[in-house]
């Protein structure tokens, strides 16, 4: 095996180091977790930091989109690699605002735009975040239609809004992984076998989305 020499010159005092195919592999191996533990490390470097100057940190999460939809009384499911684009505005280290742009088969969808302590939306959005030291959790719920007595899961009597929306989104502050999850409910009217009239009940599709995110120190523009 070829084994290379290595002579630095410290001036008065010189070194020689012995560099080996595995003390190659080493170095990259170390190199490889440095260059996680900084990302992680810039991330809850800039969530954290007690500076009352605005700061806004960008992230490209790539990962995997999770899909189950009720199509009748069975469900269909479905996965595939996509990526969510993230901006985190921290305001005197505190976590001021968060825009997601999901990116689904090379289709860009509408962007969401999450304030914290934002005025009621016309449409009744109610928008909730928690932070801890760890993570930070925001929450978005809208609801329309009139509520209705319906079959939900096992219950077979509850009262629920005819169409209601649940995302939330969990940012891990030291090591930028992010969970994305939807949930979209409809009532609609449901023939029982052996009925001879339909009752409500409230079916659910859920998407999700999982990822480790890689910090950018700039935008692109």
């Amino acid at each position: 095996m070829t084994q290379m020499r290595l002579v630095a010159n410290f001036g008065p005092l010189t070194r020689r180091l012995l560099i080996t195919p595995s003390l190659i592999g080493h170095i990259f191996a170390r190199w490889r977790v440095l260059e996680i533990s900084l990302a992680g490390g810039l991330l809850m470097a800039v969530l954290s930091a007690p500076s009352a100057a605005a700061k806004s940190v960008f992230m490209v999460c790539n990962g995997l989109f999770e899909i189950e939809q009720m199509r009748g009384e069975n469900a269909e499911t479905d996965s595939f690699q996509g990526a969510v684009y993230v901006t985190v505005d921290v305001d005197g280290g505190d976590v001021s605002r968060v825009r997601m742009v999901p990116i689904e088969r090379s289709r860009r969808l509408p962007a969401f735009d999450f304030i914290q302590n934002a005025p009621l939306s016309p449409d009744g959005d109610i928008i909730d975040f928690v932070a801890s030291d760890d993570d930070l959790r925001i929450s978005k719920t809208s609801q329309s239609g009139p509520m209705v007595y319906a079959v939900v899961g096992d219950d077979p009597y509850v009262e629920t809004p005819t169409n209601a929306h649940e995302m939330t989104v969990q940012l891990n502050r030291i090591s930028g992984r992010v969970q994305v999850d939807w949930h979209w409910h409809e009532v609609r009217d449901f023939l029982p076998v052996g009925a001879i009239r339909s009752i409500k009940k409230r079916y659910s599709d859920h998407k999700s989305f999982a990822a480790d995110c890689d910090v950018m120190q700039q935008r692109l523009f």
